[in-house]
């Protein structure tokens, strides 16, 4: 059955307010993140939850920091997250894997 992956991708506080908008604004190819996540076969990039203006800026809980990043077809999903987990932007990086079956 061909295997296609998402991850969950939890960024490091170290990350600034004005970034976390523009990820939430799904602007994610923007420095210091569009050739990290371009590397790793980022085809779309969401946040796990749907924040105010005010909730990103502040991110009290981290909440901000937590986003489903989607690869593209025939992107390798542990290679993809041994090299977001490398990175000094991101805190924790858990692979969602995801199988799909066909039908005649």
């Amino acid at each position: 059955m061909p295997e296609t992956g998402a991850l969950r991708v939890k960024l490091s506080p170290q990350v600034d307010a004005d970034a976390l908008a523009r990820l939430h604004g799904g602007r994610f190819e923007a420095p210091p993140f569009g050739e990290l996540f371009a590397r790793a076969g980022a085809a779309a990039l969401r946040p796990v939850y749907d924040l105010s203006a005010e909730e990103i800026a502040e991110d009290k809980y981290g909440f901000a920091r937590e986003f489903s990043l989607t690869l593209k077809p025939g992107s390798d999903l542990d290679a993809a997250s041994a090299l977001l987990a490398a990175s000094d932007l991101v805190e924790e990086v858990r692979p969602l894997r995801l199988r799909r079956g066909f039908r005649d």
